[in-house]
């Protein structure tokens, strides 16, 4: 890390000439972990905004062109008291695309040395985190996960996240801000509304569960953004636009009470409270923090609570008991409200995690420590260990069902005519790909990609970007299939920029949210699909 010229005293993370530290309003959960935030630009090149608003003032979009050589870089520590840096994220900006690579810091914290593309673990101490002794450098594949076309790749130094901040309680950032060129001085007028709050500051409870929701969802949970849900929750969407409210979920109910992703004013028939709750594969994001955001719980769910609903729900008539997912939710509010004498907690917790239902053991899996749960594979994969290991096609089925552990791949996967058709029909898989193969579809997804799911980034001369498969094409037309199945036509003389994207629309990783015997059993299953 040293070598990149970004600090002239690396150890102490002093910003050499030309690097500035920044903060965003609301950074994303990272079990507990803390971050630092740095951008660099250079031979004193400054950042072009556009801002589009509202008749009312409010953000409605922005557009930021970045000097070539752009970098941006993340440090990430645990939180006190240990305050022991684990990785420096960085970004490139080489022109034509936004390249992430990973820094692993040494045991003394002096420097930090570049990480194999496949990612790593490293070792950390368990004080001022949550996420146990092992911390997951991601590969670069999955940094592009995030960091896509769909969200412009940067994601904190946005003017959603920099606007009003820091107020007038630190003015130098501010100044350097406008310096910069980012942000001119009408971004600091108070009464321009719209942006991203503190969900632990001051604001509606709407505008902190908005913000909250944005920082840790919306790199994928937008228009086209590639997540196996339609929900767009981006800030800058209204709530009655965003695929949220008594909407049905698409990839698995949990078995909460007639569930919808949100249902105002019943917090344990909500999916997306669900998805916070839990720990394990439903949990999210998918890619990232693994553990419960206790603050976030409480804010999503009184701002379920306080959500406006023309009838009286019926939350209130669920039990707080074991026997379904929906009466599991509400014995975890009463949990997390301190409502149960000790020796209860301890005996319900207790039958929490021995539950037969995975849906709600999932629930009380956070009063395990991370390192006391089922070891699941992370990146301790190995391929031949897998295929010598005898699978249980049932239980694999189960798994790989609109209810198990992988409900998202029906997002886009066909499996016996149930599913979506985004990526390839796999009700037959076995009668093209041996076991071997399947493994390594799994497990490298962009090592092979047929032709007809070979996808794109399109840039349109109106500046709208789109991801999407080619169809079929003539001299002046593409029909385009976009990620959300429906399909598209686009003029040819419409198309600014279109490039193939380096890799799978599927994400990497997949298997490292099964243990090594769930991972064998899906594997046995799908080999019998021919």
């Amino acid at each position: 890390l040293s070598a990149t010229g970004l600090f002239t005293d690396t150890s102490k993370q002093t910003p050499a000439p030309g690097v500035y530290q920044y903060q965003i309003i609301e950074p994303m959960w990272q079990d507990g972990a803390v971050s630092q935030r740095f951008i660099a630009l250079p031979d004193k090149s400054k950042i072009d905004t556009a801002i589009e608003y509202h008749a009312n003032q409010t953000i409605r979009r922005s557009t930021v062109t970045w000097p070539i050589d752009t970098v941006l870089a993340k440090t990430i520590s645990t939180g006190a008291p240990s305050h022991h840096k684990i990785e420096t994220q960085i970004l490139h900006y080489d022109g034509e695309s936004w390249n992430g690579y990973s820094y692993r810091w040494n045991k003394d914290g002096s420097d930090a040395d570049l990480v194999a593309a496949k990612g790593e673990e490293a070792p950390v101490p368990e004080q001022g985190w949550k996420g146990g002794t092992r911390y997951q450098i991601h590969s670069r594949s999955q940094c592009s996960r995030c960091h896509n076309s769909w969200n412009k790749y940067v994601l904190g130094f946005q003017p959603w996240q920099l606007k009003n901040l820091p107020h007038s309680d630190n003015p130098s950032i501010r100044e350097s801000a406008i310096a910069l060129g980012l942000l001119d001085s009408k971004f600091f007028e108070r009464n321009t509304r719209g942006l991203l709050t503190s969900s632990h500051g001051r604001g509606s409870t709407n505008q902190q569960a908005r913000s909250w929701l944005h920082a840790n969802c919306s790199a994928c949970h937008r228009r086209h953004g590639g997540g196996s849900a339609p929900l767009e929750v981006n800030f800058e969407v209204p709530l009655m636009q965003a695929a949220l409210l008594y909407e049905k979920p698409t990839r698995g109910d949990f078995g909460l009470d007639d569930a919808s992703i949100i249902v105002p004013g019943a917090p344990s028939k909500s999916t997306l409270l669900y998805r916070i709750t839990s720990t394990g594969s439903a949990h999210m994001p998918l890619i990232g923090p693994r553990e419960v955001d206790q603050h976030a719980e409480a804010l999503i769910t009184k701002w379920i609570n306080e959500l406006p609903h023309a009838t009286k729900p019926t939350d209130d008539n669920i039990e707080a008991n074991l026997s379904s997912t929906s009466s599991a939710m509400n014995v975890i509010a009463k949990i997390n409200a301190g409502e149960l004498p000790d020796a209860q907690r301890k005996t319900t917790i207790a039958a929490g995690l021995a539950s037969s239902n995975a849906n709600i053991s999932a629930l009380f899996l956070r009063f395990l420590s991370p390192d006391k749960r089922p070891r699941t594979l992370g990146l301790n994969l190995n391929t031949d260990a897998l295929l010598k290991l005898r699978g249980n096609a049932k239980h694999g089925k189960q798994v790989l069902s609109p209810t198990g552990k992988w409900a998202a791949c029906y997002a886009c996967h066909t499996i016996n005519e149930t599913g979506g058709k985004i990526g390839p029909d796999l009700s037959k898989v076995a009668s093209r790909l041996n076991k071997t193969q399947i493994l390594e579809s799994l497990v490298s997804p962009s090592k092979t990609i047929a032709p007809e799911f070979q996808a794109w980034s399109f840039e349109t001369a109106a500046g709208k970007t789109e991801t999407a498969f080619i169809v079929k094409q003539n001299k002046t037309d593409l029909t385009l299939r976009l990620v959300d199945g429906s399909t598209h036509t686009l003029n040819k003389t419409d198309i600014k920029k279109q490039s193939p994207l380096p890799t799978s629309l599927m994400p990497e990783g997949l298997l490292q949210t099964l243990t090594q015997q769930e991972a064998a059993d899906v594997l046995e299953w799908l080999s019998t699909l021919k």
